[in-house]
């Protein structure tokens, strides 16, 4: 299958303590940032702000992109090029009102898709090559249709008291959260919650709340030696055990299985 697009090269830091260089232009390529942790200000086209978590910031090329960390990071680099005018119309679709940074509400896919990119940039086989041109397509597929909702093409935009319920989820993902607790703060029944934050996101509170836990882990088991009692404890879980259930549930693999098939 051909793609509009071409994976130039792949990078993918952990606790990242600052930038080599301070400024950066590429000629002809396109880059993306995403962090999983961590923040770096940027000035980039005209533009400057703050790169957190669940925000994309797209490089154009022949663009100089000055950064500076402000904490240590854990950051994906996506270099690629577009290999027809389809790809050319995609890119100049997404930036046409001169934005470079956005945000992506479906944080739980975003980084689903940065883990299975990661596997396949690091083989060299045409199969491999192809499948993280596939998943690039795909993030930059989900940065236009956060552009349409944006748009108020797909949906209108969610109530504050939902947007309260989302950021308080990613506030307290990893540690003892409880929905009943969230509800309460939000003066509503834990049902008409789940009710709400389905409507206005696609998915329950529960459900959310696992998705965050679990890219959690699959980051730790691949990153990382922890045990699996550890990485349970750092994603929100109070025993190993539990926390293999709800993986194997999920993810439809054992967490050491998952481990040993996406070890970098």
């Amino acid at each position: 299958m051909h793609y509009p697009v071409t994976m130039r090269s792949y990078g993918y830091s952990i606790n990242k303590r600052r930038f080599v260089q301070p400024w950066a232009v590429l000629e002809k390529e396109w880059t993306l940032f995403i962090l999983e942790e961590g923040s770096f200000r940027y000035k980039l086209g005209g533009q400057e702000g703050e790169m957190v978590p669940g925000v994309v910031l797209l490089g154009p090329p022949g663009v100089v992109l000055e950064r500076e960390s402000l904490s240590l990071m854990n950051i994906h680099y996506l270099v690629f090029q577009p290999s027809n005018s389809e790809g050319q119309a995609l890119l100049d679709g997404i930036t046409r009102n001169g934005r470079y940074r956005f945000s992506v509400t479906d944080r739980a896919r975003l980084l689903s898709t940065l883990r299975l990119i990661k596997p396949s940039s690091d083989r060299q086989e045409e199969k491999a090559q192809a499948a993280a041109t596939h998943y690039l397509h795909d993030l930059l597929l989900l940065i236009m249709h956060e552009i349409s909702e944006e748009a108020g093409l797909s949906r209108s935009a969610p109530e504050p008291r939902m947007l309260a319920a989302r950021r308080w989820l990613e506030t307290n993902a990893f540690g003892e959260a409880q929905l009943t607790e969230l509800a309460h703060s939000l003066c509503i029944s834990q049902v008409a919650l789940t009710r709400q934050f389905k409507a206005a996101f696609g998915t329950g509170p529960k459900e959310y709340l696992t998705a965050l836990r679990l890219e959690r882990a699959k980051a730790l088991l691949t990153d990382t030696d922890f045990t699996m009692e550890h990485v349970a404890s750092l994603c929100g879980y109070d025993n190993g055990y539990y926390f293999s259930r709800i993986f194997e549930k999920t993810v439809k693999l054992r967490p050491s299985v998952y481990r040993r098939m996406y070890r970098l």
